[in-house]
């Protein structure tokens, strides 16, 4: 993923998408807030994409299996952290958490100075 054009749909979402928004790092979340304004979120039913915002890989584990019911076939979780020196998310260890659960790293960015993140598809 690339830098995106100012107008354009976060994360490539379509318009429409249903999005869950989750986890508990605050900086994370809060850059996600801003780039999801007026998604939809319905708190039960099927999402095409799912954000988790967490501090620990065991965090980003915890929540993919909660959602990976949810997510319809062609659905991304993107698993969002900030980087801070000497703490937070293991992101090295991402894609082998994820591929015990069948997804495949599909994507990686940065969407602020401190704040990355990995999609994944099934």
């Amino acid at each position: 993923m690339t830098d995106r054009d100012a107008g354009s749909r976060p994360f490539d979402l379509a318009a429409g998408a249903r999005a869950w928004l989750g986890g508990h790092n605050r900086a994370a979340r809060r850059e996600l807030e801003l780039l999801l304004t007026g998604t939809p979120r319905p708190p039960a039913g099927p999402i095409e994409a799912a954000f988790v915002a967490a501090q620990t890989l065991e965090e980003a584990e915890y929540f993919t299996d909660k959602l990976l019911p949810r997510l319809v076939p062609s659905g991304v979780i993107w698993i969002v952290w900030s980087a801070q020196r000497g703490i937070g998310l293991d992101s090295d260890a991402l894609p082998g958490a994820m591929a015990k659960r069948d997804l495949h790293e599909c994507g990686r960015t940065r969407l602020c100075d401190t704040v990355y993140c990995a999609a994944f598809q099934r």
